[in-house]
């Protein structure tokens, strides 16, 4: 092939014009994606903890026994 001289060798290969600068793109893209997995991760750790929390609690106890209690109350009845 004849070389064209004003036409650049990137173009006569075949290149993308803008294929110099992808990789900031591509660093947001996974920045992106390492927030929103962190995010995600800690939402449902911290859902997890309340519900722990809650189930440690000590209304959640009072409130569990008195079901037990009422439930035996009836059984003797």
């Amino acid at each position: 092939m004849a070389a064209l001289p004003h036409v650049k060798r990137s173009a006569r290969l075949g290149a993308r014009p803008s294929a110099v600068a992808w990789w900031p793109y591509a660093a947001i893209a996974r920045a992106a994606v390492y927030v929103a997995h962190v995010l995600l991760v800690a939402g449902s750790s911290a859902r997890a903890g309340a519900a722990t929390r809650l189930i440690r609690s000590h209304t959640w106890r009072v409130r569990a026994s008195q079901a037990v209690s009422m439930a035996a109350g009836l059984d003797a009845l």
